[in-house]
């Protein structure tokens, strides 16, 4: 709980701190689309977008003093989608308080793709990025990818806090959270957080190799099965401790989803037998609307032993008519 307090007193001092930190900003005009690469001791490039207007930015590279502060006054063009790409770039928490700070200069984002993974990124980093996308009331797509983490329940907590009370217009969201070791425990506020958005149509999961077992895998699927506007759900749940009880709630959340019509499950090296598949194979058939399935079951042992079975579920798919790819 203090650890909690002292987070919500960093952000109120923080945005205490930078409220005129940008109050100059340069005027921009027009031009459609532009890439921008902020690369290390490359900081004259940003030079050649001013006086124009950007409606798509890319940028990434090594974070110097400045960096963020000098871009911001680039990109005042209020650009339709950014892409931050600081991947392995050892970000500190200062650097992740600028990256979040710039959201409140993009009030028109309609698109906003954060690579933010291969750091140690926090709890509190998260609660800052939070925050930022808090500022982003227009914000209907966000692709976050923060795997290789130290994220545990706090800061999904306060994200989906950020992200249900201020983001009323979002309706694609993409979470990359593997290789992370807290992230398992954080099921219930990831539950949490899909079922408070309530236009929430196309959701992807990468949940790949967080040690999750069959009991968190079920706190998630609580949370699935209330998304009742989903049409194309995306789980990446490969290399963890997920077997037949898991798989069942997974498939009994699955058919709850009415409008449900695109479904991509990649369960490779987990603990999922043959009679999992069949019992998933059974709760599909029951979507009506579905017309997209592809399942991945790689180096799953107990399963190349029980390719009858497998293949029987195929057969039943395949006679719906519907497109659909089973590889293992």
């Amino acid at each position: 709980m203090a650890e909690k307090v002292q987070q919500k007193q960093d952000l109120v001092d923080f945005n205490k701190q930078n409220k005129s930190k940008f109050s100059n900003i340069s005027e921009i005009c027009r031009q459609k689309s532009q890439d921008i690469e902020m690369e290390e001791n490359d900081e004259g490039q940003s030079d050649e977008i001013c006086n124009k207007k950007l409606e798509e930015i890319n940028f990434g590279g090594i974070i110097n003093r400045g960096t963020i502060e000098n871009l911001i006054k680039k990109i005042q063009s209020n650009p339709d989608k950014i892409t931050y790409n600081f991947a392995m770039k050892r970000l500190t928490i200062k650097a992740i308080k600028e990256i979040a700070y710039s959201f409140t200069f993009l009030n028109n984002l309609v698109h906003l793709d954060l690579h933010i993974e291969l750091n140690e990124v926090t709890d509190q980093g998260i609660t800052y990025i939070a925050q930022g996308i808090s500022q982003l009331t227009n914000l209907q797509i966000l692709q976050l990818y923060c795997g290789w983490c130290k994220v545990g329940p706090i800061g999904i907590h306060n994200l989906g806090e950020s992200i249900s009370k201020y983001c009323q217009n979002i309706n694609h969201i993409e979470l990359y959270f593997s290789r992370s070791d807290q992230i398992g425990s954080a099921m219930e506020q990831f539950a949490l957080l899909v079922q408070k958005i309530k236009q929430l149509q196309n959701l992807v999961l990468y949940l790949w190799e967080n040690k999750m077992n069959d009991q968190q895998l079920q706190i998630l699927c609580s949370g699935l099965e209330k998304c009742q506007k989903l049409s194309q759900l995306t789980m990446l749940l490969g290399k963890n401790n997920i077997g037949e009880q898991g798989v069942q709630s997974l498939a009994n959340s699955i058919k709850q989803i009415p409008k449900l019509t695109y479904l991509e499950l990649d369960m490779s090296e987990t603990n999922i037998n043959g009679a999992c598949m069949n019992y998933l194979g059974r709760q599909i058939l029951g979507i009506q609307y579905l017309n997209y399935l592809k399942i991945t079951y790689k180096d799953n042992p107990q399963i190349t032993q029980e390719l009858r079975q497998i293949g029987q579920m195929k057969k039943n798919i395949f006679h719906t008519k519907r497109l659909v790819q089973i590889k293992y």
